[in-house]
């Protein structure tokens, strides 16, 4: 095999673990309901902060296509 196939393959390999080993959204979302029960008051702010930062930002979208600027006549 080549180098550049014996890389590809490490690289894949290296990713897929690292898939693995990433908490889904919901894993995450049952940890933080958890945590929050237990420390209710204290940390109110902190967990409304994660839950903000673990919203899907909705990105706006730019128009497809070329746009000229014409000269005023």
């Amino acid at each position: 095999m080549s180098t550049f196939t014996v890389t590809s393959m490490t690289l894949k390999q290296s990713q897929r673990k690292r898939r693995q080993q990433r908490p889904t959204n919901l894993e995450l979302a049952r940890r933080l309901d958890e945590f929050e029960r237990t420390y209710n008051e204290q940390l109110e702010i902190v967990v409304d902060a994660i839950r903000q930062l673990m919203k899907t930002p909705v990105r706006k979208r730019k128009p497809i296509g070329f746009r000229a600027k014409l000269p005023k006549k």
